[in-house]
C-alpha cells in the first residue's frame, strides 16, 4: 500500500512538472507573439510622437501608468491566463 501511494505521488509530481513546462512554453509563445505584433506595429507606425510616447511608457512603472494603459496590459494578461487555464483542463 505504501509503495502504491509513493508511486501515485511520483506520477502526480511528474504530471505537475509537465504542466509547468507546458505553461512556460505557452507563456513564452504568447509573449513572443505579443512582441512580434508590437514590433510590426512599431515598424510600420513609427513617428517621432509615437517613439516619445513609447519611451515614456517603457520607463514608467506599471503602478504609475494611466488606467487606460493599465487596462491594455490587463486585457493581454487576461487573454494569456485564459489560454493557460484552458490548456490545463
Amino acid at each position: 500500500m505504501i509503495q502504491e501511494l509513493e508511486q501515485l505521488l511520483e506520477r502526480i509530481q511528474l504530471i505537475e512538472e509537465e504542466r509547468e513546462r507546458n505553461n512556460v512554453e505557452l507563456l513564452a509563445s504568447e509573449l513572443h507573439t505579443i512582441w512580434g505584433n508590437w514590433f510590426n506595429y512599431q515598424y510600420h507606425n513609427s513617428t517621432e510622437d509615437n517613439t516619445e510616447r513609447w519611451i515614456t511608457q517603457s520607463i514608467t512603472k506599471y503602478e504609475y501608468l494611466s488606467e487606460e494603459d493599465k487596462e491594455k496590459d490587463r486585457k493581454i494578461a487576461r487573454e494569456i491566463l485564459e489560454k493557460i487555464t484552458t490548456n490545463n483542463q
